[in-house]
């Protein structure tokens, strides 16, 4: 499945999702996400309670993932996580080192808020696998 198939089964795609941990794994060709969704749905509770998901999305045929630098005027050394939303453009410029993908590859982006930069990883297929309950933000 594609990043985007991922993201139209979520309430809120990938808005304001947390990044804890990255994994790449070079052998395997795959990069995995341990992250934080968002899940509150408005349209069925009508109120904000800033529930939140664990879950990994992994990417499998992974071809390239390169880490965009933190802004150096933003704080980007807190040991917190990574909050995130999925980028809706392409890299402008364009990335040389996704000119040339396989056929089936995509290309997926994060922009990271608190390094104003972004992640970018290229692979063949992503899924994703739920690894807690709902649990509500306000309560940590």
């Amino acid at each position: 499945m594609t990043i985007e198939g991922l993201e139209r089964t979520l309430p809120n795609g990938f808005h304001d999702a947390e990044i804890r941990t990255i994994r790449l794994d070079y052998v395997k060709r795959t990069a995995s996400l341990e992250l934080s969704l968002w899940v509150d749905d408005f349209d069925v509770s009508r109120k904000h309670k800033e529930l939140y998901r664990d879950a990994v999305l992994e990417f499998q045929g992974m071809q390239s993932v390169i880490l965009d630098p933190p802004d150096p005027d933003y704080e980007f050394a807190q040991p917190e996580p990574l909050w995130v939303d999925l980028a809706d453009r392409p890299p402008d410029p364009p990335i040389r080192a996704f000119a040339k993908l396989p056929e089936g590859s995509f290309v997926t982006r994060f922009f990271v808020r608190d390094w104003n930069s972004f992640i970018s990883i290229a692979a063949t297929s992503a899924n994703l696998r739920w690894t807690s309950e709902v649990h509500s933000k306000l309560d940590e």
